[in-house]
Order: C-alpha cells, then sequence, then structure tokens
C-alpha cells in the first residue's frame, strides 16, 4: 500500500511544513535516507563477502598494519560515496542560495583535507583497539574504551586548535561597526576576547 512505503521524512514532512518548513525532496531524502545507505555501505565493506574481497589483499600484512590499511580504504569508500550528496549539500545547493562564496577547488581542497584527517583519527583508532587487543587478550574491551575516552578527551581540547584553521581562515572583520559591537556583546556576556 501507499502507506506502508512511506518513509519516516515523508510522516515527518507535514508535522514540519505546519512550523513553515517548506521541505524539497532533495532535502528530505538527505536527512532521512542517506545515512542508512552510508551504514548499508560500510556494514557491507566490514563483513564478508564484499569486507572479504576488500580485505584480502591486506592479508598478510604485519598486524599493526593490516587494520590501518582496512581502515583507511574503509574511509576512502565512505567518502567516495558520500562525495555526490557532499557535493550537492555542501557546495551546489549552498551557491545556489548564495550561502557560500567558496570555490570549487577550495571546496574539493576541504574535502581532501577532511578526507586526510578521516584516515589519520581512523588508523591511529585501529592501531590502538588492535595492539590492546594483542597485549591483554581478556582486557582488551577496557582498556580499548578507556583508550577511547582518552581519544575524545584529547581531541575535544585539540581539534579547535589543530584542525580548525586548516578549514577556516580567520581574520579581522572589515566593518568596525560590527567589530565593536561585537566586543561590547562579548564584554557584555563575559567571553574572551583577543584580538
Amino acid at each position: 500500500t501507499a502507506r506502508a512505503s512511506r518513509s519516516f521524512g515523508d510522516a515527518l514532512t507535514p508535522r514540519l511544513a505546519a512550523l513553515g518548513w517548506r521541505p524539497s525532496p532533495a532535502r528530505v531524502s538527505l536527512a532521512f535516507r542517506s545515512p542508512e545507505k552510508m551504514d548499508a555501505l560500510l556494514a557491507a565493506l566490514s563483513f564478508p563477502p564484499a569486507g572479504d574481497r576488500v580485505y584480502r589483499p591486506l592479508d598478510g600484512l604485519d598486524w599493526w598494519l593490516a587494520p590501518v590499511a582496512f581502515a583507511a580504504v574503509l574511509v576512502v569508500f565512505g567518502s567516495l560515496a558520500r562525495l555526490p550528496l557532499g557535493l550537492w549539500a555542501g557546495y551546489l545547493h549552498e551557491h545556489a542560495w548564495g550561502l557560500s562564496p567558496q570555490s570549487l577547488g577550495g571546496w574539493a581542497g576541504d574535502r581532501a583535507k577532511s578526507l586526510a584527517v578521516g584516515v589519520v583519527v581512523t588508523t591511529v583508532a585501529s592501531i590502538g583497539l588492535v595492539a590492546s587487543a594483542q597485549a591483554f587478550p581478556s582486557m582488551w574491551p577496557v582498556v580499548a574504551a578507556s583508550g577511547a575516552a582518552l581519544a575524545v578527551l584529547l581531541l575535544t581540547s585539540v581539534a579547535p586548535v589543530l584542525l580548525e584553521p586548516l578549514f577556516s581562515r580567520v581574520r579581522p572583520l572589515e566593518d568596525a561597526e560590527l567589530a565593536e559591537s561585537l566586543r561590547e556583546l562579548a564584554v557584555r556576556a563575559g567571553a574572551p576576547l583577543r584580538d
């Protein structure tokens, strides 16, 4: 029946429209359908038989190199799978509404930097997971969970300082009146400022 084939996004659209939101079919698809496809792709690559085909060329590598290579392959496949939708949502749609002045080359550069960061973070996590399983065969889940918690704490404090500058350029506001107004607002809010 037509009712049974409706997705969650289709059911939610009338509620959002009542709030004044007018979604396009592409936006509903983006919001509700693509994460499922991404999860399915990653699951297919992580488990047999597709995962076996991806992992087979990496078989025989050292204990630390195989999970690194496999994690890198998964991150690259995931990035490639998200590329068409990412191009639409992050570049074409943003430019259609005048929300971004970024060039296509700048957008592609940001995607490449994001891929590189993703590969590094994922491979380091993979090495940690496999190393904890090798070093602590009966306690590796506790060690891995503790390591993951420490990694989250570290990334939370380090990412704004090290990763944010990779993607954003900060320069002083050219509008002096706006800059002064924002300074006054920050002082009233008790927010720290630096010029």
